[in-house]
């Protein structure tokens, strides 16, 4: 099973949990994860090193820096260029690899992703959750066929389409990639990809939490994640459990003083 996950030093902590859920829970599957970021410290290293000796699980990185593919693309407060990195894939990852899962850092896997990995998607780009007739899917959890992919040049499209098209890019690179995949992909059900908004109207909207818990991948999105020490929403506790599972686990105030410091750089 190959599995990919792209991000860059802000998200590393997060991938971490991510990356530790999915090994926790796909403890029978031989994953190969690979990892695209802009650096991979030391520290980074060990943990990954240490991961691979106990779980069944290889580690192949590759970084993007100042990439020409990247230059002029929207970026914002809290959208860098990492968000444009899963658009590379096809290119930077060995071409003899056909198939992977992609899989966002704000997520959290509650179950074997084998299921997922065996959808179909031959003769299309990829599967995600969404709907075809609307021509649009969420684009953080996907399982994608290179081969269509760089056969079509696909990210070349996408990224082309992002620099002209600025003023539109609602959801930045998933906006680009809707509207060059349109309809081409294979829906994926909504387990795979539950997504969850912790900002308060959505908050009070969304009650059923058979949903959440019949969940295979929670997606945090929007802008309230769940390693905001802020946020109170109990849903936000299944980040906190995998988190402290993981090699990533911080003293609390530690976290907290590391969170107050990311915002007063982005002011």
């Amino acid at each position: 099973m190959n599995v990919v996950f792209c991000f860059d030093k802000n998200y590393e902590q997060h991938f971490g949990v991510a990356l530790t859920s999915m090994l926790l829970n796909n403890t029978e599957n031989n994953i190969n994860v690979y990892i695209i970021t802009d650096i991979i410290e030391k520290e980074l290293k060990q943990k990954l090193d240490s991961l691979s000796k106990n779980y069944k699980c290889s580690f192949d990185c590759y970084t993007i820096e100042d990439s020409d593919k990247l230059k002029d693309v929207k970026i914002s407060g809290h959208i860098s260029k990492a968000a444009y990195y899963r658009l590379m894939i096809p290119d930077i990852l060995p071409q003899n690899i056909n198939k992977v899962i992609y899989l966002d850092s704000d997520i959290v896997v509650k179950s074997s992703l084998e299921e997922l990995y065996q959808v179909n998607v031959d003769n299309y780009f990829l599967a995600a959750q969404g709907a075809r007739k609307k021509r649009y899917f969420n684009s953080g959890v996907m399982v994608l066929n290179l081969e269509q992919w760089r056969n079509e040049k696909i990210s070349t499209k996408v990224l082309d389409w992002a620099r002209e098209n600025k003023d539109k890019l609602r959801f930045w690179d998933q906006t680009a990639l809707n509207n060059i995949i349109g309809g081409n992909f294979v829906t994926i059900d909504r387990k795979w990809n539950m997504e969850v908004d912790l900002t308060r109207k959505k908050t009070q909207k969304l009650n059923n939490t058979s949903d959440f818990d019949n969940a295979k991948i929670i997606h945090f999105v929007g802008g309230r994640k769940p390693w905001y020490f802020w946020v109170l929403d109990k849903r936000k506790d299944i980040y906190d459990d995998y988190l402290q599972k993981s090699l990533w686990s911080k003293p609390k105030l530690q976290k907290i003083f590391q969170q107050i410091g990311y915002i007063l750089k982005k002011l």
